[in-house]
C-alpha cells in the first residue's frame, strides 16, 4: 500500500496529538495522580493502566493483570487513533463499543465486587467534595 502525501500527514497530525496527550497525562498525573479520582474521589474506568505498563516493564505479567486487567488495550486504542485513517469505519465503531463496554464491565466488577488500593469510590475524600463541604460548612 503506497501512502500518499495526506496520509503521511494525517499519520504525522496523529503522531503529534497522541505525542501531546501522552505529554499531558504525564504533567497533570506527575501531579494529582489520576485527576478524576483527585477531584471527584472516584476511581475511572482506566484506573491502575499506568501501574500496570509499569509491571509489564518489570516483567511481572500477574502483577499488571491484577493492577487493570485490559492494561493490553492501551496499545491496542492508541494504534486505532493513529491509524484511524485507515480502518474500516463500521470494524472501528464496533471495536470501540465492544472496548467501551470491556471498560464499563470491568470497572463496575472491581468498584462493586473486588475494591482495592486502585479502585475505591470514596467521593468523601475528592477535592471537589472537600472544597463544597469547607464551603458549605462556612455558611
Amino acid at each position: 500500500m503506497k501512502l500518499t502525501a495526506e496520509d503521511k500527514k494525517r499519520l504525522r497530525n496523529n503522531l503529534a496529538a497522541l505525542f501531546l496527550v501522552c505529554i499531558l497525562y504525564y504533567l497533570i498525573t506527575r501531579f494529582t495522580g489520576c485527576p478524576i479520582r483527585f477531584f471527584l474521589g472516584i476511581s475511572c474506568p482506566g484506573c491502575g493502566i499506568t501501574r500496570a505498563w509499569i509491571r509489564v516493564l518489570h516483567l511481572d505479567l500477574a502483577g499488571a493483570f491484577a493492577c487493570h486487567p485490559l492494561f493490553w488495550m492501551a496499545p491496542l486504542i492508541a494504534a486505532a487513533f493513529v491509524f484511524e485513517g485507515f480502518i474500516d469505519f463500521k470494524k472501528y465503531r464496533w471495536a470501540v463499543i465492544l472496548a467501551a463496554i470491556l471498560f464499563i464491565g470491568v470497572y463496575l466488577i472491581r468498584i462493586l465486587w473486588f475494591p482495592d488500593e486502585i479502585v475505591s469510590f470514596a467521593p468523601q475524600e475528592g477535592f471537589l467534595w472537600q472544597l463544597a463541604s469547607r464551603l458549605f460548612s462556612l455558611a
